[in-house]
C-alpha cells in the first residue's frame, strides 16, 4: 500500500495478518484514521492518503493541519468535527493566476465530494480502491457524472451541458494536481523494496492522468487556461521533489513535452533544460528519457531562435544516443529528423534537407513503419523542400504524410486528427504556391475540419488555417461579394486569435501580408481608395511585426517590403513604392534561390515600381533574366510567371 510514512504491501481486503504493527512509524495527517489506531491495514489507507495529497495541492492546507488533530480524529471519530469541504479551504497564493474565489469555485461541487469521498472516517463510505477513486477523477476530466455525487437528473442535465461546454481550469487543475500527487506518491513508495510493484502501478495511471493534458491525446482539448496551472506544477515539481532528481526529471520531461504540444514552447524551454539537469544529478549513464528531455530541449531553442545553443544540445543528445542504442535504432532516426528541423527553423534549409533524408530513409528501412515518424519525417522533409524553392518535390512528401496519418488506426483520435491537419495544412500553402488553387482549397478545408475536431480552443495551426483559406477565397478570378465577406472574416479570425496565442516568429507577418494582398486585389474592382488605403495599412504590419521577429534585412521582410511597394505604387505613389521595392530587390537576390516564389514577388513588384517611374527597359530587363529559372521551378503556365510576363509587356508598351 502507500502510506506516506511507511510504505506496505498489503492485500486488497486485508486478509493478511502481516499488517498490523505496534510499532506505528507514519506522518499522522497523512495516516488513514485506522491505520493511526492500529487495525489491519487495506488499499482503503491508499486512498485516504493519496485523497490528502490532492486536496493539499487544491487547497494549499492538508485537511488535518497537525499530530495532535489527526489523533483526535482517529481515536474520537464520533466527537470529531466533520472535514472542511476543500472550497472553503482555498489558501491565497500570490503566484498563482487566478483569484482565490475563481479556485473555490473551481472546487465547489464535485471535487468537494470526489475528495470528502476519499477521505471519509469510515472505510466502508470510502472508495473501495485507488481504481474507484481514479475513474470518479476521470469521470470529472470528461464531465461526466461522479459516483461521489448523490444521483439526480438534475444533477446528470447540468453534467451534460458542461461536458459539452468544457470546464477548461478545472480539468487543469486536477491534472496538475492529480500528477505532481503521483510522483509524490512514488518517490516516497520507492523506501521499501516490497511494495515497489503497487507503487509503480499506481504512480503510471496518475501519470498518464498527468499526460491528458496534452491537446492532442487528453480527454480535455481546449488549453486557453491550462498553461497557467501547469505553471503551479513546475513550482511545485521543482520544490517538492529535489531530493529525487530522477523523479523530478520524468515530470519535468512531461511538462516540457505539455507544453510544446500546447504551442508554449517558450515555456518548455527552461524547464526541458531543468529535466536535463535533473537527469545529469540523478544518472550516471544517460538513459533514454535524459536523451529525450535533452533531444526536445535542443528543439525547442530552436524554435525560439537560439539555433547555435539549439544544436550544441541536439548534437549531444545524438552522441548519447549512438553511444546507448547505435546508428539504427528509431530514436536516432528521430534526432536526425530534429537536427533537420532546427536548421530549417532557421531558415537553413541546404543544411537542413540531408539531415531530413537520413532520417525518412532510416524510418522507411524499418517495416512496417511507425506511422507518426514516418509522417513527421515526411512533413518536415516537405515543409523544407517547399522552403528551398522546391515546392514540386515537397508536394509528394506532404501528400503521403497526410496519407499515413489518416490511416493511422493505432494512432489516438487526437494524434491522429491534429498531425493530419498540420500535414494538410502545409500542403495546401505548397499547392497555393504552385498555382493548384483548387486542390489548395480542398486540401485548406480538410485542414481546417481535423483542427477543429481535435482543438476546440485557440491553436497557432488553426490560426493558419483560417488566413490560408481566406487567402484562397480572396484568389478566386472572380470572388463573389459573399465570398469576399467570408474571407474577410477569416482574416479578422485568424489575426485575432493569433494575437490570443504566444507570439510565433513570423506568425502576425504572415497574416497581415495575406490579408493586404486580398485587399489590394479587391481594390481593384472597388471605386475609390478606401480599400486600397486598408492594404497599405496591413502591409505596413506586416513590416512592423516581421521587423520585430527578424530584424530589418531578412528576406521574408523584403518580401514585405516589395508588397508595400509596389500597393503605393497602385495608390499613384511611384516613388515612394521604388524606395520600398529597389532595397527590396537587392537583398533577395542575393540571399534567395532564383526560381522561389519569392523571388519572383520581389522581382514583379520592383519592375511594376520601375515601369511607374519611367525606367520600363531597366523593368523589361529585370524580368526577362529572371524568368527562365521561375519557369523551371514553378512551370510555364504559373499565375507568378503569367504577372511577369504581364510586367513585360506593360514595360514594352508604348506607354511603358
Amino acid at each position: 500500500m502507500l502510506d506516506f510514512g511507511i510504505a506496505r504491501l498489503v492485500d486488497p481486503d486485508g486478509a493478511s495478518h502481516d499488517t498490523k504493527t505496534g510499532f506505528r512509524m507514519m506522518t499522522l495527517e497523512y495516516a488513514a484514521p485506522e491505520q493511526i489506531r492500529g487495525e489491519v491495514l487495506t488499499t482503503a489507507c491508499d486512498v485516504y492518503a493519496l485523497g490528502v495529497v490532492l486536496y493539499e495541492l487544491l487547497t494549499g492546507s492538508r485537511p488535518v493541519e497537525d499530530h495532535d488533530r489527526a489523533l483526535a480524529r482517529a481515536f474520537a471519530p464520533r466527537g470529531a468535527p466533520a472535514l472542511p469541504r476543500p472550497s472553503t479551504r482555498v489558501a491565497g497564493d500570490d503566484s498563482h493566476p487566478t483569484s482565490r474565489d475563481h479556485r473555490s469555485r473551481t472546487l465547489r461541487g464535485d471535487l468537494d465530494e470526489i475528495l470528502l469521498k476519499a477521505l471519509h472516517l469510515d472505510v466502508r463510505d470510502r472508495y473501495a480502491d485507488v481504481g474507484s477513486f481514479a475513474n470518479d477523477v476521470r469521470a470529472y476530466l470528461q464531465g461526466r457524472p461522479v459516483s461521489a455525487q448523490a444521483p439526480s437528473v438534475p444533477y446528470r442535465v447540468r453534467k451534460f451541458v458542461r461536458r459539452r461546454r468544457g470546464e477548461v481550469a478545472v480539468a487543469a487543475l486536477v491534472l496538475v494536481a492529480v500528477g505532481v500527487s503521483a510522483m509524490v506518491a512514488w518517490g516516497q513508495s520507492l523506501r521499501a523494496t516490497a511494495e515497489r510493484d503497487m507503487a509503480v502501478a499506481v504512480s503510471s495511471f496518475l501519470e498518464e492522468l498527468f499526460e491528458a493534458g496534452d491537446p492532442r491525446v487528453g480527454v480535455v482539448r481546449d488549453t486557453t487556461r491550462m498553461v497557467d496551472f501547469l505553471a503551479i506544477a513546475e513550482v511545485r515539481v521543482r520544490d517538492q521533489l529535489a531530493a529525487r532528481p530522477r523523479v523530478r526529471a520524468r515530470l519535468q520531461l512531461i511538462l516540457g513535452t505539455v507544453y510544446r504540444n500546447l504551442s508554449h514552447t517558450d515555456r518548455a524551454v527552461p524547464v526541458l533544460r531543468a529535466a536535463v539537469e535533473s537527469h545529469a544529478q540523478g544518472d550516471t549513464e544517460p538513459g533514454a528519457e535524459a536523451i529525450e528531455a535533452r533531444r526536445l530541449l535542443g528543439l525547442s531553442l530552436a524554435e525560439t531562435g537560439e539555433l547555435e545553443e539549439g544544436l550544441s544540445e541536439l548534437q549531444a543528445a545524438l552522441a548519447e544516443q549512438l553511444l546507448l542504442e547505435g546508428p539504427e535504432a528509431e530514436a536516432t532516426a528521430r534526432l536526425h529528423e530534429s537536427i533537420g528541423r532546427a536548421y530549417a527553423e532557421a531558415r537553413q534549409n541546404a543544411e537542413a534537407i540531408p539531415w531530413l533524408e537520413r532520417a525518412l530513409a532510416s524510418h522507411r528501412a524499418r517495416q512496417p513503419p511507425e506511422p507518426a515518424s514516418l509522417a513527421s519525417s515526411l512533413n518536415t522533409l516537405g515543409s523544407a523542400l517547399a522552403q528551398e524553392g522546391r515546392p514540386s518535390e515537397a508536394v509528394g512528401f506532404l501528400a503521403e504524410a497526410a496519407d499515413v496519418l489518416g490511416g493511422a488506426a493505432s494512432l489516438p483520435r487526437g494524434v491522429r486528427q491534429s498531425d493530419e491537419g498540420y500535414s494538410r495544412n502545409n500542403l495546401s500553402q505548397v499547392l497555393m504556391n504552385l498555382g493548384r488553387l483548387d486542390e489548395a482549397r480542398i486540401e485548406a478545408e480538410r485542414a481546417g475540419a481535423l483542427l477543429d475536431s481535435a482543438f476546440t480552443g485557440a491553436n497557432p495551426a488553426k490560426a493558419g488555417n483560417l488566413e490560408r483559406r481566406a487567402a484562397l477565397l480572396s484568389m478566386k478570378a472572380a470572388p463573389t461579394a459573399r465570398e469576399r465577406t467570408l474571407a474577410d472574416s477569416l482574416f479578422q479570425a485568424s489575426l485575432t486569435m493569433q494575437r490570443s496565442l504566444p507570439r510565433s516568429p513570423g506568425g502576425l507577418m504572415y497574416s497581415w501580408n495575406a490579408y493586404g494582398r486580398a485587399l489590394r486585389t479587391w481594390s481593384r474592382s472597388e471605386p475609390g481608395g478606401e480599400t486600397l488605403d486598408r492594404a497599405i495599412e496591413a502591409f505596413g504590419r506586416s513590416l512592423s511585426e516581421g521587423r520585430m521577429d527578424f530584424g530589418d534585412d531578412h528576406p521574408l521582410v523584403m518580401s514585405v517590403r516589395a508588397d508595400l511597394g509596389k500597393t503605393l505604387v497602385e495608390a499613384g505613389r511611384a516613388e515612394e513604392g521604388l524606395a520600398e521595392t529597389g532595397p527590396a530587390w537587392a537583398l533577395v537576390q542575393r540571399a534567395v534561390p532564383a526560381g522561389h516564389p519569392m523571388t519572383a514577388n520581389v522581382v514583379i513588384a520592383h519592375a511594376t515600381a520601375l515601369i511607374a517611374v519611367g525606367r520600363g527597359d531597366e523593368a523589361a530587363e529585370l524580368a526577362a533574366r529572371a524568368r527562365p529559372a521561375l519557369v523551371e521551378a514553378l512551370s510555364e503556365e504559373h499565375p507568378l510567371v503569367g504577372a511577369l510576363d504581364e510586367v513585360v509587356a506593360d514595360a514594352r508598351s508604348p506607354g511603358g
